[in-house]
């Protein structure tokens, strides 16, 4: 995971640049005769981190280039076990590989930074947030040899809404802010409170979100009627056109349908399309 890398679905609903073959479908999980028995047991205590991951990051077995032009694939993996960058031929077979690579960037990376910076007790949804934090924007994001951010202190401290406040301080690609990120910064934080359960949500939906109607002046608003909103758009499945365009990643599919195939009602129509790798981009 590039600690710059920024992954958004509203840069790919802009990409016109985009080289499908829709005829081209599969069943989704499917990568190797075996794939579907070969798919890992998720644990309880794992469920809300992988939710959170595949609903931002997606899951793609073919490379693609980020927003900021970084070959990425599986779920937003820039880099292979080991710390070899992808490359645009490193294709991934089936979701249990995919999840390999995830893990070894957990176990490398993103939970060592936690250990280090974090003294807080967090619960589940609590760490799932900052797991997902951690994953798009770096270890930085906790704390560098100078110490722990801002945001490791509030959360050590049990500040709340200095937590809220240093979460949307990760709202940049590039030196801009994007509004794609500040969408995603107010989901993890509203994870990080336990209002939120992204299982049942389709994958990258927060891309139809309205950044400017959740966030007033880099303050997130946790309101009835926002929480609402956002429940309503990433809960409500993509028209088919879209999801035959994007499928690639997995959109149009819920998360929970991706790490618990049993849930999925229809599998056999969740499409994986051919994409042109060098034409393909987020």
């Amino acid at each position: 995971m590039s600690y710059k890398k920024t992954l958004i679905l509203g840069g790919v609903i802009a990409a016109n640049s985009l080289s499908l073959n829709t005829s081209a479908r599969q069943d989704f999980n499917l990568g190797d005769s075996d794939a579907k028995t070969e798919l890992p047991a998720i644990r309880n205590d794992e469920k809300d981190i992988m939710s959170a991951l595949i609903f931002f990051e997606g899951f793609s077995k073919v490379p693609y280039r980020d927003c900021v032009g970084i070959w990425t694939n599986a779920i937003g993996m820039t880099k292979l076990p080991g710390g070899k960058a992808v490359t645009e031929k490193d294709t991934i077979r089936s979701f249990s590989e995919a999840k390999e690579a995830t893990d070894y960037h957990l176990e490398t990376e993103v939970n060592p930074a936690i250990e280090k910076y974090i003294s807080a007790k967090l619960n589940s949804k609590q760490r799932a947030a900052l797991t997902s934090l951690v994953y798009n924007c770096g270890p930085e994001a906790l704390g560098t040899d100078k110490g722990p951010t801002k945001l490791a202190l509030a959360i050590n401290h049990g500040n709340q809404p200095e937590i809220e406040k240093c979460f949307m301080k990760y709202c940049y690609a590039g030196g801009k802010y994007n509004k794609g990120l500040a969408v995603r910064r107010y989901m993890e934080a509203a994870l990080y409170k336990g209002l939120l359960d992204f299982s049942d949500f389709y994958i990258c939906s927060y891309g139809e979100l309205a950044s400017s109607y959740l966030i007033k002046n880099g303050k997130p608003d946790f309101s009835r009627a926002k929480l609402d909103y956002v429940k309503k758009i990433c809960m409500q499945a993509p028209s088919r056109e879209k999801t035959e365009k994007f499928a690639w990643f997995g959109y149009g599919t819920r998360v929970k349908d991706i790490f618990m195939p049993e849930n999925a009602q229809k599998p056999s129509e969740i499409l994986y399309s051919q994409v042109s790798v060098n034409k393909r981009g987020r």
